[in-house]
């Protein structure tokens, strides 16, 4: 493999890694080996499946990310990861990322593989380096990403019926995270809330946090709010698997709890 990849120095590598569940190890080591080899002028896109479909009719899966941000994300410096969300970002955050002079890696939700929906004649390549908003609001904002995200809209739908007006922000690139929109949203709202289907110990979800904290303390009027997986093996059973991973009810409740409306 490296001997193939090191011929192709005028060509984009891309590799593409159908699940995460057996296969960490072997992502460690492409990921040492990208990094070593960058600046020979080899460029590569990674393409890694954030879950594993299973068979039954239910679509139960097993969800890797307690495990797979800590291995993918904490000791990667000179490489973009990115989240798409919506059909217009998975398409173009491949364009950008083919175009980009540094190693990018995707990390693309199967369960979003099960939503339809039209492209924009017009969508092309997207900014890979920017989060997005998908839903303004004045009361609290929303920070979440990939298959988080419809969950997340749909829970700020429904507190809107309760008088709350909640932004909602699709970070799409975790390395590096677009912090400026992240700080203008919450010295706005001054307050927030993250929804990751990681651990809350060591995520990205207390990386974000921490980031609030240390940048936009004085403007916040209550805590920072995290809806996170259970810290434990995602289970098999779909009724297990949802009670495991953040629903739209646990992210209504941890809003209202910011909002001090419990």
């Amino acid at each position: 493999l490296a001997l193939s990849l090191q011929a192709m120095e005028r060509f984009v590598a891309i590799v593409i890694i159908l699940t995460l569940r057996f296969t960490k190890e072997g992502v460690i080591a492409l990921v040492a080996f990208v990094l070593q080899s960058h600046s020979s002028g080899i460029r590569f896109l990674l393409l890694q499946h954030l879950v594993l479909v299973t068979i039954t009719d239910d679509t139960a899966r097993h969800n890797s990310s307690s495990t797979c941000y800590d291995v993918c994300l904490d000791d990667i410096r000179d490489m973009k990861v990115l989240a798409p969300a919506t059909l217009e970002d998975a398409r173009g955050m491949l364009w950008t990322a083919l175009q980009d002079p540094d190693p990018v890696l995707i990390f693309e939700n199967v369960m979003l593989y099960n939503r339809a929906g039209k492209i924009d004649a017009n969508a092309g390549p997207v900014d890979i380096s920017k989060a997005a908003i998908r839903r303004p609001g004045k009361d609290v904002t929303l920070i979440t990403y990939g298959g988080s995200l419809y969950k997340t809209l749909d829970a700020a739908e429904a507190l809107a019926n309760d008088g709350i007006d909640a932004e909602v922000i699709d970070l799409r690139s975790l390395r590096p995270l677009d912090d400026a929109t992240i700080m203008a949203s919450v010295s706005r709202t001054r307050r927030a809330v993250i929804v990751d289907e990681g651990w809350r110990s060591g995520s990205l979800a207390a990386e974000i946090s921490a980031r609030i904290t240390e940048q936009v303390f004085w403007t916040l009027d209550a805590p920072v709010g995290r809806v996170c997986a259970a810290e434990v093996p995602i289970p098999y059973p779909k009724h297990l698997e949802d009670a495991s991973i953040p629903q739209v009810p646990a992210i209504i409740a941890a809003v209202k709890a910011t909002m001090g409306r419990e």
